[in-house]
């Protein structure tokens, strides 16, 4: 081996060789990233076109069905999923994991650029966006006050805080929940308004013309030139009742003589707790690939800053911090490392019964994995659960080569040779074993690293982490080993210290053993082949009785509380039934904290409320986190019966994309009632058969009752209005339109008009209701259009061009793998014409994983078999 025989000639340039591995491992260990897992770039990228005033159906014919005819061709599109929702809808396109992210959301721009003309003339322009799975929340935290009004705090949140810590190095953004903000309302009296002969937009058109800047031209000389500018910015809520609005006799009235002017604050959207008291929540979000913890550490900083600089009594407190959980994860695993390293070293010497050849050997272990921390931050890794988890596990591999040269020079030093030569031919005998051994093993990891879809990505890390430290081990063995052995290693001729006596004897006992059972063996080939195949066949039966899940259960201390009431809840009633939801998970033991965000969705729908729920440490509480949620969902049920209160506890605690449930089965067909039926016949299957399955639904939500006004053309035209005339007026009426916006201190606030004596929650309000056309005339509603009340679709949701209804479960089993299988043998049992159904989540993740691996594992098979072909010369003694 030259390798060998020029370490062994050139001892400092053997060191120096290994102390070149380990400077540039230290200095890249400090480099190096720290984060739970790998960062995987997901392909995803959305489409959101607002469709003002359409119902969920209407922007399913109108937007969703024309964008997917059109989208379907790109390039490397694996899944389009589409959904409706009243005003707007949404498309996510997923591609394939080898498309380059970027690359395919310029392409989906390229296609909408087309497709807008498509579009109704009333949707605005459609918005595309890259979809960042990767950012995920990292922090979550309150503002809240004692003496401070909410309209000030809502506006420091957002006009301060919010944007400093946006700019926070890899901080992707910041989203609030509970602020609400200064607004300015008109709120105008119907009795005042038809007693003047006024309609609504009147008031609103003479607030627009006099709210506004106008730019005018420039003056222009020898010298200068001057722009000129006609401002019209109001400044006060006092200076907006001044505005005249003028009537039918060519007189004016003061738009405060109209009803009333107020300096409020906007309506509620959301609402927002921390342990009962009403605060604002702000979740920290960190961009796709960025370092979990050093953006946390840099973000905790920059609270700290703000807080000195904040008013009195305005506090911070972070109610959630994940690099918390991660550093300890990463420390758990560097211990794992540390114990793993120092009891192979133990192992090492208890067997060679020589300190000097137990430190040559254990040099291999600490310059091998400071090595690898080189090749980790060269291939821009970061140093997670699957790189360390690769360096444990390799603790024991990276001694195997410098074990076995070992062994061969001390064997040559036994029979008389000198250290030097005893080396140098040692190695030289055993270097293409030795160089067989890891390969072998790279053989079997590397296919690891190159599994396809999301679990290839997950392990690839894994992977090469294992190959590249085992490659190092080898050229430790050929280098730094042979060297120290020539110089530190002396025979023992068979004289064996008193400390290992006891350990020599059990081991001569193994050899005896060893030796007897491979010599009977050999003497009865047919015998031996037979047991092997039945170890192997009982393995495999054995097998199927292993629970098999795609994530293990962690205790991290929280987890949330999804709480849903039927569609049209409106929000104070969703604020008082969440209050007492917290009060009752506030009386658990072992709750620390808890924080309650009401419209904090997507959608801001006030029906939906999530509860995060923090626990004390698990080293203060006498049961896990997962027994406290089995129970839990017991609890929950008892407590609170009604079938209305939907009341889902997910571990998966946080605010990431997509569903979160293990179990999921998409059921796709055109005939939306053959749908129905069958997926709630799904539904109460896995309620009754699926052990473990818990919080068992669909994704089909429940109708919603909707009025409409449908107008009557020439009833309408013959009173001097229309369509949109009337709905302008409704819409000022129940909702209220922004007019404008007053500018007080450089900061800008809305100004919002509504008809403040119409009682939004009555239908007979609507019924009796009268509108005024152009010229103040008063006209009952019901004139001039018919009032409909009946059940409407409040969501559509769609996937390749078909509706889709999601079977959705929890699953506090162990045996993830065996309720999918149970579900899938019922589902293709039962399964209607028309109808196809496909797995997603954890469920799909599961079954792509099994394949991925039985393709890993048949790829190393031949592999490790080319190497033995190549090491013996023969085809057949690899067998």
């Amino acid at each position: 081996m030259i390798l060998a025989d020029v370490s062994i000639k050139r001892p400092v340039f053997a060191t120096m060789l290994n102390v070149v591995l380990i400077v540039f491992g230290l200095f890249s260990y400090k480099k190096l990233g720290i984060d739970q897992f790998p960062n995987i770039d997901f392909p995803v990228v959305t489409v959101q076109v607002t469709y003002p005033g359409a119902d969920p159906k209407t922007v399913e014919q109108k937007v969703l069905q024309p964008l997917e005819k059109g989208l379907n061709g790109i390039e490397g599109l694996e899944a389009l999923n589409a959904t409706a929702f009243p005003n707007f809808g949404q498309v996510v396109l997923r591609f394939k994991l080898e498309r380059n992210g970027d690359k395919a959301a310029q392409d989906v721009r390229d296609k909408m650029a087309a497709l807008a003309s498509q579009l109704p003339t009333e949707a605005l322009a459609p918005v595309v966006a890259k979809f960042d799975i990767g950012g995920a929340p990292i922090i979550t935290m309150t503002l809240s006050a004692d003496t401070l009004p909410y309209a000030q705090l809502s506006k420091l949140a957002k006009d301060k805080v919010k944007p400093a810590l946006e700019t926070v190095p890899g901080v992707g953004r910041v989203d609030l929940a509970g602020q609400r903000e200064r607004e300015i309302h008109i709120l105008m009296s119907r009795t005042r308004l038809q007693s003047f002969g006024l309609s609504p937009s009147q008031v609103v058109q003479a607030v627009q013309s006099q709210n506004t800047d106008v730019p005018s031209g420039k003056l222009e000389n020898k010298t200068s030139l001057l722009r000129i500018r006609t401002e019209g910015t109001l400044q006060s809520a006092e200076e907006v009742g001044e505005i005249p609005v003028p009537l039918r006799t060519g007189q004016k009235i003061r738009v405060k003589d109209l009803g009333e002017v107020r300096d409020t604050l906007a309506d509620e959207t959301g609402y927002a707790t921390a342990n009962g008291q009403t605060t604002i929540v702000m979740v920290l979000y960190k961009q796709s690939g960025g370092n979990t913890v050093a953006i946390a550490d840099s973000a905790r900083e920059k609270i700290s800053e703000l807080q000195k600089s904040l008013p009195a009594g305005v506090r911070f407190e972070i109610f959630q911090d994940n690099s918390k959980y991660i550093k300890g994860s990463i420390e758990s695993v560097k211990f794992d490392l540390f114990l793993g390293a120092l009891l192979a070293v133990v192992i090492v010497l208890i067997f060679l019964h020589d300190w000097r050849a137990t430190i040559i050997s254990a040099c291999a272990i600490p310059t091998s994995v400071i090595a690898t921390f080189w090749f980790v931050q060269t291939m821009g890794f970061t140093l997670n659960l699957m790189t360390t988890l690769g360096l444990t596990l390799s603790i024991g591999i990276l001694v195997d080569d410098a074990i076995v040269v070992i062994e061969n020079i001390y064997r040559r030093l036994e029979l008389g040779e000198s250290p030097f030569d005893a080396a140098r031919k040692g190695t030289a005998e055993i270097g293409l074993a030795a160089l067989a051994i890891t390969l072998s093993i790279v053989a079997v990891f590397v296919p690891v690293a190159f599994m396809e879809g999301i679990l290839g990505r997950f392990f690839y890390q894994f992977g090469m982490t294992v190959a590249f430290s085992v490659m190092v081990s080898l050229f430790v063995a050929f280098t730094l080993t042979p060297m120290m052995s020539s110089r530190l290693l002396k025979a023992h001729h068979g004289s064996v210290p008193r400390f290992f006596l006891p350990f020599e004897k059990a081991l001569t006992r193994t050899e005896e053993w060893y030796r007897v059972t491979l010599r009977n063996s050999l003497q009865k080939p047919g015998k031996t082949v037979l047991a092997g195949v039945g170890i192997l066949i009982l393995s495999v039966v054995l097998l199927r009785f292993v629970p098999v899940s795609f994530f293990p259960k962690e205790d991290r201390s929280q987890f949330q509380v999804n709480y849903e009431l039927p569609e049209g809840t409106p929000l104070s009633m969703m604020k008082e039934r969440a209050a007492v939801v917290d009060q009752f998970l506030r009386s658990y033991p072992g709750v620390e904290s808890i924080v309650v965000a009401i419209g904090a969705n997507a959608e801001r729908k006030p029906n939906l409320a999530r509860l995060d729920v923090n626990l004390i440490a698990k080293n203060r509480r006498s049961f896990s986190q997962e027994d406290m949620v089995k129970r839990l969902r017991i609890d929950l049920k008892a407590r609170f019966p009604d079938p209305s209160d939907k009341l889902e506890v997910s571990e998966q605690s946080g605010s990431g994309g997509g569903r979160q449930q293990p179990i999921q089965i998409i059921l796709q067909g055109n005939d939306v009632d053959q749908l129905s039926v069958f997926a709630n016949s799904v539904r109460d299957w896995v309620k009754d058969n699926i052990q473990g399955a818990v919080d068992v639904q669909t994704s089909e939500p429940p109708l919603v009752q909707e009025i409409k006004v449908v107008t009557d053309p020439v009833r309408a035209a013959d009173v001097g209005m229309n369509t949109q005339q009337m709905g302008f007026a409704l819409r000022t009426l129940f909702e209220g339109i922004k007019v404008g916006e007053i500018e007080d201190k450089g900061d800008r606030y809305d100004v919002r008009a509504k008809v403040a004596d119409v009682d939004s929650q009555k239908v007979s309000d609507l019924s009796g209701l009268t509108l005024p056309n152009a010229m103040g005339v008063p006209i009952a509603l019901t004139s001039i259009a018919r009032i409909e009340q009946r059940p409407a679709l409040s969501k559509v949701e769609r996937l390749g061009g078909q509706r889709q209804v999601v079977v959705l479960a929890n699953f506090q089993g162990k045996d993830l793998s065996g309720a999918i299988a149970k579900l899938e043998t019922h589902v293709k049992s039962s399964l209607p014409a028309g109808i196809t159904y496909s797995f997603e989540g954890q469920a799909k993740l599961l079954k792509d994983a099994i394949g991925a691996m039985l393709g890993a594992l048949g790829f190393a098979i031949i592999l490790v078999f080319i190497v033995l072909c190549a090491q013996f010369e023969s085809y057949l003694t690899p067998f």
